[in-house]
């Protein structure tokens, strides 16, 4: 895989900001040339950095899976191509699947950004979190502020989801507001490409975050990655404390946060901010934008929200006052789902919500449906049904 040198364009949409495209040589399982692009906004003028350090990141997942040796013409940061072999290493001793490929570019040491922090925010439990715990000004001596939010359209919401996109991208502006810190939009088509072959919660979503805070250049020297895994019970996951800090580059420190805390203590945190909460997003079956309130992450989420007394100030959740049908027929498939179900009987016990205890518990009595996800070996993604077209 030949990853050319990026290059400018502007933005067909939007004269304040840029795309960084890559030409990308494919050889597996079929020759292939693609355009991949990241648009960021021009700050003060200055158009983002043109090295190659993004791309490797980006593309690392893909080379992977396909077993192809990653060659970039543009320069990437020393620290960035040693903590990638390293990631390789570690996805070979998780799923036993994956390639550890050779991978050459000139090498370079990127100079330092000025001491600023960003996060990812995509109105989700996870960045959520983030988002409040940093704005709050009792945290910040303990865990630092954050200057500026991140939305990554393309991200979660693929293109060109316009109408899904915007609706997500106003409730994240309006949560923004309201901690009073700016929200940067970026974007990508990766997800519209090859690159989305390689699995999405198992190795490529926490690469592409890196690719993303990396292609934004010396802005910042820190960005976040809301932790989406427990450190209690760590499991394998492309977004993980144990790979993310590997994106570092010699600028900008790519930092997993909040892995300490459980996803219900998350929920417990966000239910005490009501104008945090109304907009609260964590459905990723929803092609509108919104949390659908039938699958199994919107539900778990509800039943611990509702177990601190907080669905009802929860409006971007439908049907709430019928959630307890739909929760009884969903089933807790993996040892996540049952962990955070099983905090939330807890809390409905103690303080003698035993409707929805006895709701919980029923979902919690059928078997578990799955022990973890596996890398697939074919190379089909793993929430793609069979015979849908691309």
């Amino acid at each position: 895989m030949r990853v050319h040198r990026p290059h400018l364009v502007p933005s067909p949409t939007d004269a304040t900001r840029v795309r960084l495209v890559v030409e990308v040589d494919h050889e597996r399982p079929r020759p292939a040339t693609e355009s991949l692009w990241i648009e960021v906004p021009v700050v003060d003028g200055a158009p983002p950095d043109l090295d190659g350090t993004p791309w490797l990141a980006a593309l690392l997942p893909l080379a992977a899976v396909t077993g192809e040796p990653l060659r970039l013409d543009a320069p990437v940061d020393r620290r960035t191509l040693l903590g990638a072999r390293e990631v390789l290493e570690v996805w070979r001793t998780w799923y036993g699947t994956t390639h550890v490929v050779p991978v050459e570019a000139p090498e370079t040491t990127t100079p330092p950004a000025p001491r600023r922090t960003a996060a990812f925010f995509s109105g989700g439990v996870d960045s959520t979190f983030t988002a409040i715990g940093r704005a709050d000004r009792t945290g910040e001596v303990a865990r630092g502020p954050v200057h500026t939010l991140l939305f990554l359209e393309g991200f979660d919401l693929r293109l060109p989801s316009t109408e899904a996109i915007a609706r997500a991208r106003r409730d994240v502006e309006a949560t923004a507001a309201v901690l009073g810190l700016p929200l940067v939009r970026v974007a990508t088509n990766l997800r519209s490409t090859r690159w989305d072959d390689a699995s999405w919660p198992l190795l490529a979503h926490g690469p592409l975050l890196a690719a993303v805070a990396l292609a934004l250049g010396r802005r910042h020297d820190r960005v976040l990655v809301p932790g989406s895994v427990f450190a209690g019970a760590l499991v394998p996951w492309a977004s993980h404390p144990l790979t993310d800090l590997w994106w570092s580059s010699s600028a900008v420190a790519v930092h997993p946060d909040g892995v300490a805390t459980d996803r219900f203590d998350k929920v417990a945190a966000i239910a005490r901010r009501p104008d945090v909460l109304a907009r609260l997003r964590v459905c990723y079956r929803s092609p509108e934008g919104a949390n659908c309130g039938t699958c199994a992450k919107c539900l778990t989420t509800m039943a611990m929200l509702a177990a601190c007394d907080a669905l009802d100030a929860a409006p971007s959740f439908p049907e709430r006052a019928a959630f307890l049908d739909r929760l009884r027929a969903t089933r807790a498939r993996f040892p996540s789902e049952r962990r955070h179900l099983g905090r939330a009987l807890a809390a409905a016990r103690a303080t003698g919500k035993d409707v929805l205890a006895d709701a919980i518990a029923e979902v919690l009595s059928t078997p578990e449906g799955a022990t973890d996800l596996t890398l697939p070996r074919r190379r089909r993604a793993w929430w793609r049904p069979r015979g849908r077209s691309r």
